[in-house]
Order: C-alpha cells, then sequence, then structure tokens
C-alpha cells in the first residue's frame, strides 16, 4: 500500500469507529441480545440489501453506508466470539 491508502484505510476506519460508537448511544447492547446469530442474519441482510443497491442509485443509504453498516456488523460478531458471548440472551 502506499501512503495515501494507508491514510485512506484509517481515516475509514475512523468513520466506522465513530458510526459503532454513535449506534451505541442510540441501542446500547440490544446487539447482542440474539448472540452470533442475531449478528449473522444481519450481515446477511446486510449483504443482500448490497446486492439489490449495487447497479441503483439509492435515495436513503448509499452503496458505501450500507458497507460501512456491513463492517460494523463483522466487528461486532468478533466481539461476541472473542468474549465467547456467542449464544442468545433471551
Amino acid at each position: 500500500m502506499n501512503e495515501k491508502e494507508i491514510e485512506q484505510f484509517k481515516s475509514i476506519l475512523k468513520e466506522i469507529e465513530v458510526l459503532r460508537l454513535n449506534k451505541s448511544a442510540d441501542y446500547g447492547n440490544s446487539w447482542k441480545v440474539f448472540g452470533l446469530r442475531g449478528i449473522i442474519y444481519q450481515i446477511g441482510s446486510k449483504f443482500i440489501r448490497i446486492w439489490n443497491l449495487k447497479d441503483k442509485d439509492p435515495k436513503n443509504e448509499s452503496l458505501r453506508d450500507s458497507f460501512r453498516d456491513g463492517a460494523v456488523y463483522n466487528i461486532m460478531a468478533m466481539q461476541l466470539l472473542d468474549n465467547d458471548e456467542t449464544e442468545p440472551k433471551i
């Protein structure tokens, strides 16, 4: 990677961090309620949305926003795995 790509990567990681913190402020730890299965569902749903948006000009959520959300869900899945919290809490 060149220096520009490294800086762009860091900038995107910062966006993901801010998004995660903002969602946490709104929703708390509700993402843990259904465990890993729930996060896998969210990742699958996001993938389907991305697939449906790929050839369109969406009005509400951009393709880039959808990829950013997907990154957040993937990181949350890793957190569940790392903390052995994969089972539902309901």
